[in-house]
């Protein structure tokens, strides 16, 4: 059984700092409670990407993902904190890829060719 608490940021309220200072709180309460048992993150900067290395250090397993890849800031955190086990799993998808590969099936369902 999962139980989950997601928290998202209402509109105008998401900041890089105000992550980094979320995840930081939550690997506190890690360490004093147990609770989260795990962060489920993206790391779309560098501060971020320091408040993970915070956490990992706390013992809280962590797991990443995110809906963009190609920003290279983003990419090379995430690549040095996979390699150095901060993020125990990484999970993202290149859009660009996605939807080339999405517009090519419905072409050839409609009969009109392909885009490669």
């Amino acid at each position: 059984r999962v139980n989950l608490d997601l928290e998202l940021y209402p509109p105008g309220g998401y900041s890089e700092t105000r992550m980094a200072n979320d995840i930081r709180q939550a690997a506190d309460e890690y360490s004093r409670s147990g609770s989260p048992s795990a962060l489920v993150v993206t790391v779309p900067s560098e501060a971020v990407s320091r408040a993970v290395r915070y956490a990992a250090g706390k013992d809280i397993p962590i797991f990443g993902l995110n809906s963009g890849f190609n920003e290279t800031e983003s990419r090379e955190c995430l690549c040095s904190l996979v390699q150095d086990g901060s993020i125990l799993f990484f999970t993202a998808m290149d859009e660009r890829l996605g939807g080339s590969i999405a517009a090519d099936y419905f072409l050839k369902e409609l009969d009109v060719g392909s885009m490669f």
